[in-house]
């Protein structure tokens, strides 16, 4: 005899997703048996609904736990993976500058430029700037030497010979102001000592405070057309317009596309070095440091070049986030941590692209996320956003409007931050001098990291707890 073959059930078949979805009924309800001919009645009713023909239903069982699940039951179920998706959004920068500090300082230390900057010339200097800036120096000669091995790694008799390439006449100046900073620079050099491991990670930490603010001004543009073109799928999801949505789908691709090559020249030109490295030098001030110039705009790059695969991911992800499909979003967030992580070490240990190479696990994750969107998107059993060649090139400018005017309040939202985080670097540079303890200037433009930090998490604590709300997104409510 033949052993029947079991039918494997799916997952939402399972008794914990039955409860999960469960609906208030009556117990008393007897269940009725209908004829093939009241069946077909009941597909037609249903909007046509029949899983081999794909058609949406009446109602979707997102939709019916929205409307009939208890209270904290569908805000848990709406809410817990944008909760997961915040969380592992925000861990972003706080792994860039974690990978960073242990792996891009090794190389960074060795680098010759950052040492010619830190010797600088007759005209700037990173090491006499801070030599000039930190008090009682003059007069102090052991104070001086212990100045000179926080810059660089010194021994005793080195730190001597450094010390006689400065004159010490109403302030502190080289002793040959022409050809001084090259015979120091040379000396350096044949000695193989670098920048101390402690200066750099200090350099390390304030450039990417200082390009943070770059990162989240792409996030706040991509928020426009992702969460806007989101609601507008969601509304056409409602009237079951199955063919709008592909069309939606398609447009904003494309849309989101052309809107990330028009924010990445901006982001371009306000960090280009040749051309003032604007977004940059206003957070410094007065204070220049060409080795945290040049860290920002390693660590700029890679966002400013890889910027559509941000936008396509945000964008693609909404869609399948206004069709239901979190389990597959969640999935693909946390996942795609794990590309960041795995890409950032191999490219910091491997390379000599440092800050860039952080950077790029970034955009390589967000590249993951893209192609994951895709995969779901075409292959899924159940798929309403698998749009055509067509839908990408026969562009709808009412799309566009509907997607920029449900997507500006975000907008605002998520670039109050920038504001606020460019304002809170901004005036932190500016204070005076603190009593005891090094100043600003005396760190060669430096915020000290405890500083960063306590601004980091504050301006994160308060992102994460002014989220934490429900929005209406059509039939298909969802927490933004």
């Amino acid at each position: 005899m033949h052993k029947s073959k079991k039918i494997k059930s799916n997952w939402y078949d399972q008794p914990f997703f039955k409860w999960l979805y469960g609906t208030k009924t009556s117990s008393s309800k007897q269940k009725v048996s209908l004829t093939t001919e009241q069946q077909k009645e009941l597909v037609r009713l249903n909007g046509g609904w029949d899983e081999d023909k794909l058609f949406i239903p009446m109602m979707t069982k997102r939709e019916a736990m929205l409307r009939y699940a208890s209270t904290w039951k569908a805000i848990w179920f709406f809410c817990l993976p944008t909760i997961v998706l915040m969380v592992v959004q925000g861990l972003y920068n706080i792994l860039d500058k974690s990978l960073s500090l242990i792996f891009v300082t090794p190389n960074a230390i060795k680098n010759p430029l950052y040492l010619q900057y830190m010797v600088g010339d007759d005209s700037h200097s990173i090491l006499l700037q801070s030599l000039n800036n930190t008090t009682g120096i003059a007069n102090d000669h052991g104070l001086f030497i212990a100045t000179l091995k926080q810059y660089f790694q010194l021994n005793n008799q080195q730190a001597e010979t450094v010390f006689n390439y400065f004159k010490i006449e109403n302030g502190i100046d080289f002793a040959d102001p022409t050809n001084g900073p090259l015979s120091l620079l040379n000396f350096l050099k044949d000695n193989n000592i670098s920048i101390t491991s402690a200066k750099m990670k200090e350099y390390i930490n304030v450039s990417t405070q200082y390009t943070v603010q770059s990162y989240n001004i792409v996030l706040s543009f991509t928020q426009i057309l992702a969460i806007g073109a989101g609601m507008h799928y969601s509304t056409e999801f409602g009237k079951r317009n199955k063919e709008k949505l592909k069309e939606i789908a398609g447009n904003g691709l494309t849309y989101s596309f052309l809107g990330s090559i028009i924010i990445g020249v901006v982001l371009f030109a306000l960090s280009y070095r040749p051309w003032g490295q604007i977004l940059i030098a206003s957070q410094m001030g007065h204070n220049q440091n060409l080795i945290v110039e040049e860290l920002a705009w390693k660590d700029v790059q890679p966002l400013i070049y890889g910027i559509s695969a941000i936008f396509l991911a945000f964008m693609s992800m909404n869609m399948l986030r206004s069709e239901g499909k979190m389990i597959h979003i969640m999935i693909m967030t946390i996942t795609s941590l794990g590309v960041k992580f795995l890409t950032s070490i191999l490219l910091m240990k491997y390379t000599d692209l440092e800050l860039t190479a952080a950077q790029l696990g970034t955009i390589f994750s967000f590249l993951y996320q893209f192609i994951y969107c895709l995969i779901v998107m075409f292959f899924s059993k159940v798929t309403y956003s698998n749009f055509s060649f067509h839908d990408l090139f026969n562009l709808r400018l009412k799309n566009l409007t509907y997607a920029l005017k449900a997507g500006f309040p975000n907008f605002i939202n998520y670039f109050s931050f920038v504001v606020n985080g460019y304002l809170t670097t901004s005036l932190v540079i500016r204070l005076p001098a603190s009593r005891s303890g090094p100043s600003i200037e005396a760190n060669g433009g430096g915020i000290n990291s405890s500083t960063i930090n306590f601004f980091n998490y504050s301006v994160k604590w308060v992102y994460s707890f002014s989220s934490r709300r429900i929005k209406s997104r059509g039939p298909n409510n969802d927490c933004l």
